[in-house]
């Protein structure tokens, strides 16, 4: 958590009753997928924030298109 919480361009984001509805939305629309309500959340904001890159260790994470910097060589 240190290391996160040092992370001067990181803004943690709060999580409400909208995210979790839209998170909820993209678990059924990525039914096939194993993602965990984490997950949605993540895919919320990075859809909803039109991101084009993510940094991100979970795969799950780049199904709206987001390229995964974790991927980039």
């Amino acid at each position: 958590m240190a290391f996160i919480e040092d992370l001067p361009a990181l803004t943690i984001a709060q999580v409400g009753r909208d995210e979790i509805q839209n998170a909820s939305r993209l678990l059924r629309r990525f039914s096939d997928q194993r993602l965990t309500l984490a997950d949605a959340v993540g895919l919320h904001f990075i859809e909803s924030r039109r991101l084009k890159v993510a940094w991100a260790t979970d795969r799950h994470l780049g199904l709206t298109g987001a390229e995964l910097i974790v991927h980039q060589k």
